[in-house]
């Protein structure tokens, strides 16, 4: 009589669910959990304010050892304690489910390089090995790596913007067209749902925001805007070169420089053959005044690589230029 009354009520629920939106299937709970359990890479997009960061965090909470990177420290006490932020993605621990919000970032497409491509193999295969899952949120698949792209088992998809369904990679245009026009099917906030594309199931689930969401967590989320997309290695100082007689006047109008440009070149030194040397430095990493930073900019001697309400990462346009010139002026 019990399993009768279980499987009655199964029922209904499909049937609740089913119906919740005229003409759109949407899928059960446990739906999630078994790709959960059958993917290592995850990919999660969707335009701004459509609920990616959410929907990563909703995961997380499903998740027995759950970790995320990309989150400003300033955020870290918003997280509950079973989640443990990450300053890097280096020895990621065994069986743990890795959160990368605004993943584009870390794995940008124009900064692709057989480094880049060569690490993200590593980080996919030992995540492999390794029993972790690997979740990845970006904007745009348009600007992730395409090697994180190629090697995703799942996309989930909040809903697209307009331009994503025009502009999208080539590879998935044509899918974001079909998951914006089943967007468009659905009643009421369009947040609730994500759109799945795995090996096991197609279509929608409804993905309620985790038990410890706030409006704090939702604004910490990273939004860099880029101010050199498009012009390519220019980002991070390859191929641009300054004259050195511009070091030289700031120099000689501004002798005590050369103590920060000394802290620049140490930074460059230590960090030209990591893997997000791209990402540049900030004025906590060189202890240089927010200010200098900014002036060295406008004279041309640095590159703003990203900028956002309150960070702002800068790489020296060219290092050696810098150091002959710093050289010359210690003699």
């Amino acid at each position: 009589m019990i399993k009768q009354v279980e499987k009655k009520l199964m029922e209904l629920i499909e049937l609740e669910e089913s119906l919740e939106q005229e003409g759109v299937l949407i899928g059960r709970e446990d739906v999630l959990k078994k790709i959960l359990e059958s993917s290592e890479v995850i990919l999660i997009t969707g335009k701004r304010g459509a609920g990616k960061t959410a929907l990563g965090y909703y995961i997380l909470e499903q998740s027995p050892n759950p970790y995320v990177f990309g989150l400003p420290e300033e955020a870290w006490r918003y997280l509950p304690k079973f989640i443990t932020p990450l300053k890097s993605l280096e020895k990621l621990p065994e069986k743990a489910t890795i959160f990368i919000d605004e993943a584009a970032l870390w794995f940008y497409s124009r900064s692709s390089s057989q480094k880049m491509n060569k690490y993200i193999s590593q980080l996919v295969t030992e995540a492999r090995h390794q029993e972790q899952l690997l979740i990845f949120a970006t904007h745009t698949l348009r600007k992730l790596d395409i090697g994180v792209v190629m090697d995703a088992d799942a996309i989930l998809f909040k809903e697209p913007s307009f331009l994503h369904s025009k502009f999208e990679r080539s590879e998935i245009r044509e899918i974001t067209r079909e998951v914006k026009e089943q967007f468009s099917k659905l009643r009421g906030d369009r947040r609730k749902y994500t759109y799945v594309l795995s090996h096991d199931y197609e279509g929608f689930l409804k993905t309620p925001l985790p038990s410890f969401w706030c409006e704090e967590l939702s604004k910490a989320q990273i939004s860099l805007e880029r101010v050199f997309e498009g012009e390519g290695d220019r980002r991070a100082g390859v191929g641009s070169k300054i004259e050195s007689g511009n070091i030289e006047s700031v120099l000689k109008e501004r002798p005590e420089y050369i103590e920060y440009f000394e802290r620049m070149l140490e930074w460059h030194d230590k960090n030209k053959d990591s893997k997000f040397y791209h990402l540049g430095f900030e004025w906590s990493d060189v202890r240089v005044p927010p200010q200098i930073l900014n002036k060295l900019f406008l004279q041309g001697v640095l590159d703003l690589v990203y900028n956002t309400r309150k960070h702002k990462g800068y790489l020296l346009r060219n290092p050696e230029e810098v150091r002959e010139v710093v050289e010359k002026k210690k003699r």
